[in-house]
């Protein structure tokens, strides 16, 4: 078994520079939205203001480390805080709970809007459950947690354990350990309070975005089979929507749209497992063999507190992708940069994308649109002339109104 040489300094610095990025992660995702007008009227950007909130609290808590705990703190160096300090860290702790419940609020919003159509109107009337299920969860082991005294010392911070650190603990053979004088029960209530709602999520987030991009190739395929056609003065074919009495031309809907989707959700996942995997893995570890490996809790010191930065890189991660697509020529660092701040400086994001609107309407009401659609259309020359100054003015297959228009998780934001 490979060990640390310094130890006590290993996770007196880990922890703490990936809770700093994640701090500096999440604070730019809430000064985004704060300040930009169309963001704040926008569920997916309060989804995301909100589990960002939650990734602040928590990642500060991961950056005090072990300062909160009590100086006497048998085993542990570095407590400067008494136990209360200890609780209290292990209540605002348990917000990572509430950045995970609010990752999978996001998995459903995309179920709702890309699946079954859900437009903002809709989507504002069940928004309060969208906020208070993260925060009832996070409330509800807190203070439960707080009841039961099972927040105590643990490896780098305040968590839940049983007290002394080396105690029998329920299920743990006695042997020479003294009793516990507080979170007998802690290893039950790990698991109860966070490891089980944390794969349980994982789970249903992975079969949830299983669901999202099968429907999206269940439409692609449809449209395969049911092309639509112009035949024109030139014997040429191109794809419209009609909505409305009103004809626009439609962009080549293909694959590859598939394909984004499946790409977006593989980058929305990876937060989870990259986070969680290594900490499953130690808990699975010490239950088997009765040992901690200190590699893989170096890694659960990094990576549980860096959540937060992997959610802003799969937040800005579209912003990213279209702003090289469109400016090829920019060296790497300064489209990283120009991701980073157009979401702060719109009017300046402006400048560059031609309308970070467009990607959204173009998803918006695609299902319904290739219901409605005839197998075959016949146009006169006059309405194909009408059809194409159409395509001038809309761009993209604009089958709903602009006016009331559904964040798509796909788009850049």
């Amino acid at each position: 078994m490979a060990s640390i040489a310094n130890p006590v300094l290993t996770f007196a610095i880990v922890p703490r520079v990936a809770a700093f990025c994640s701090i500096v992660g999440s604070s730019l995702i809430v000064a985004e939205v704060s300040l930009s007008e169309r963001k704040r009227n926008r569920c997916y950007h309060r989804i995301m203001f909100g589990m960002s909130i939650c990734d602040i609290i928590a990642s500060i808590c991961y950056f005090l480390g072990r300062w909160p705990l009590p100086s006497d703190a048998a085993f542990l160096a570095g407590g400067v805080g008494t136990q209360e300090t200890c609780t209290a860290q292990g209540f605002f702790g348990q917000s990572v709970l509430a950045t995970v419940s609010y990752n999978a609020v996001l998995s459903i919003y995309y179920l709702l809007v890309v699946t079954f159509g859900w437009r903002e109107d809709r989507l504002k009337k069940y928004e309060p459950l969208f906020h208070s299920v993260p925060l009832g969860v996070w409330l509800g082991t807190g203070i439960s947690g707080i009841v039961l005294e099972i927040f105590n010392p643990a490896f780098f911070n305040c968590w839940i354990a049983s007290y002394p650190i080396n105690c029998a603990a329920y299920g743990e053979i006695g042997d020479d350990r003294p009793p516990c004088t507080r979170g007998y029960l802690a290893p039950i209530f790990q698991w109860a309070f966070f490891y089980a709602p944390i794969w349980a999520i994982i789970f249903a987030v992975s079969v949830i975005m299983f669901i999202v991009y099968w429907s999206v190739l269940k439409v692609e395929r449809k449209n395969d089979r049911y092309s639509i056609q112009f035949t024109a003065r030139q014997d040429s074919s191109i794809e419209f929507c009609k909505t409305d009495g009103s004809i626009r031309s439609a962009s080549l809907i293909s694959r590859k749209y598939s394909r984004k989707v499946a790409s977006q959700g593989l980058w929305y996942l990876l937060p989870f497992y990259i986070t969680w995997i290594f900490a499953v893995a130690t808990e699975l570890t010490e239950i088997f063999t009765g040992k901690y490996y200190d590699p893989l809790v170096v890694l659960v010191s990094f990576f549980v507190p860096f959540q937060g930065f992997l959610n802003f890189i799969v937040y800005k991660r579209p912003l990213f992708v279209q702003y090289r697509e469109i400016h090829p020529d920019w060296s790497l660092p300064t489209t990283m940069w120009s991701a980073i701040v157009g979401g702060l400086r719109e009017n300046e994001h402006k400048k560059f994308i031609v309308s970070d609107h467009e990607p959204r309407k173009r998803a918006s009401g695609i299902s319904s649109a290739l219901k409605r659609a005839p197998s075959k259309i016949y146009l006169t020359d006059e309405e194909v002339g009408s059809a194409e100054d159409a395509s001038k003015v809309s761009g993209s297959c604009g089958c709903d109104s602009g006016d009331d228009e559904t964040d798509f998780p796909v788009a850049p934001f």
